[in-house]
């Protein structure tokens, strides 16, 4: 019987694409897996790299008939502190994994708490100023001298794509309007206001709602002339 598997990554396109591995299936957890000379290797949240999803997929079923799970972490590499961002440019990150879990959680110094170190250091390297804070999920403390900001009303969800045991949602943002209210975010770049500064943030996300969204202040950033938004 023919045995098909579908992973959801959100690639640099920001578009939701579905890995799907196939092969003659059976509840040996032995599918014998198709040449798959280029394939990409797939991280798990075991630490381990498997030389393609197929054979992921095989280790998958083993975890689940010992009773335990086995979870994609990201493709193309296992990601630490010290992966270079050459590497991360080739290399996707699972999304969706769902708050409960805790794959290696990560506060940064934006008051953001990622699931992982591989969604981290994505984030790091498209901005320079951010910083490892601690492992674990960032707290109260962390943010205290940081303004929230809710962007939910800057977002509209899009129908469907709420996502089981995550409470991760993939949104759209809202036309923002023109009138300039500078903000400065924890990137250390102005934004035009703060509906520009939270569509931004939503496109950092790959199009999944961000929580824990802070500003360094109201108006510019320091030494910053250039606005975005």
């Amino acid at each position: 019987m023919m045995d098909i598997r579908c992973f959801h990554l959100f690639c640099a396109t920001t578009l939701l694409t579905w890995l799907c591995v196939q092969g003659q299936g059976n509840s040996n957890c032995d599918t014998v897996c198709d040449d798959e000379t280029h394939a990409p290797a797939v991280c798990t949240s075991d630490g381990q790299l498997y030389t393609s999803k197929c054979q992921y997929m095989n280790a998958e079923c083993m975890a689940a008939q010992n009773g335990d799970s086995l979870t994609m972490i990201s493709i193309g590499t296992c990601v630490t502190m010290e992966t270079s961002c050459d590497v991360m440019r080739s290399t996707q990150c699972t999304r969706f994994l769902g708050t409960a879990d805790d794959f290696g959680k990560v506060c940064g110094t934006d008051g953001f708490t990622y699931a992982t170190t591989c969604l981290f250091r994505e984030s790091q390297c498209h901005n320079s100023s951010l910083q490892f804070a601690h492992e674990g999920d960032c707290t109260a403390v962390d943010n205290a001298n940081k303004t929230a900001v809710n962007c939910t009303q800057y977002y509209a969800t899009t129908s469907g794509l709420a996502v089981e045991g995550g409470g991760s949602v993939a949104v759209r943002p809202r036309p923002c309007p023109k009138n300039l209210h500078l903000v400065c975010g924890m990137d250390g770049r102005t934004y035009g206001n703060e509906c520009m500064f939270c569509t931004a943030q939503l496109a950092f996300n790959h199009g999944i709602e961000p929580t824990n969204t802070y500003l360094s202040n109201e108006g510019p950033c320091n030494g910053g002339s250039s606005i975005f938004g």
